[in-house]
């Protein structure tokens, strides 16, 4: 019984896969017909998908480190924080020299990531007050005026991140 119930959770998980489009997390709770609980199933889909093509975390923070550079953003940091928490593989943490800037180099990030498939689910902030967060799921982007960066200094509340990219 319970191992027919989880093939048939299997399939219908399968034909849904192709479906999602956007970073998830999908749990199945499977239980017999008297509703004792027999077994949670834990499923984290990392990641977007496009067309049935998973986007790589790792390859859209430093689509936009990229980016961020291009437009001119000064001390461009991508963090690597998968081992120290749930909330996103990866932070960009860079520098813009004006309101002006900080929306510009924004702007570019999120037309790019757009471009490769990515949705952002979040925007907090306006570049008037010298930060904005760009939410991408697995990728956040925070883009900081200079003195806001050094009020709020992520990279020493995350010092135990790896560095991967750091462009000055």
């Amino acid at each position: 019984m319970v191992g027919a119930t989880l093939a048939a959770a299997l399939d219908i998980l399968r034909s849904l896969w192709s479906c999602i489009v956007v970073y998830n997390a999908v749990t199945i709770i499977l239980s017999l017909n008297s509703g004792v609980l027999v077994t949670a199933w834990s499923i984290i889909v990392t990641g977007a998908f496009v067309e049935g093509v998973l986007l790589d975390p790792g390859q859209l923070a430093r689509a936009a480190a990229d980016v961020a550079y291009d437009k001119k953003a000064s001390d461009v940091l991508l963090l690597d924080i998968r081992d120290l928490t749930t909330i996103a593989d990866y932070f960009v943490i860079c520098n813009g020299n004006n309101s002006r800037q900080i929306q510009a180099i924004a702007d570019a990030i999120d037309e790019e990531l757009k471009k490769q498939g990515a949705r952002m689910f979040n925007r907090e902030g306006v570049a008037e007050t010298g930060w904005l967060l760009l939410d991408f799921g697995d990728v956040i982007v925070h883009i900081f005026g200079s003195k806001e960066r050094d009020y709020y200094r992520l990279e020493s509340l995350w010092n135990e991140a790896k560095t991967v990219v750091y462009l000055q």
